[in-house]
């Protein structure tokens, strides 16, 4: 996204009227990515290449929370 990040916009819907659940999909893995966006309240952080099961598990809890 060439203006904003993902965890900019991560923020940002946190901070909306009904916040919107969030799975990240990264293919720049770092710990510290990762702790930023669990501690931002995303539902899932799957990294690159993606394991289908994983995908369609963390789909389903975001819908659940919806």
């Amino acid at each position: 996204m060439p203006e904003l990040s993902g965890f900019e916009l991560q923020v940002q819907l946190n901070g909306s009227a009904q916040p919107v659940p969030v799975v990240v999909i990264t293919g720049h893995d770092t710990p510290e990515a990762e702790k930023r966006v669990m501690d931002a309240g995303a539902i899932a952080y799957l990294r690159k290449p993606i394991d289908d099961q994983e995908l369609l598990e963390a789909v389903a809890k975001a819908l659940a929370v919806v």
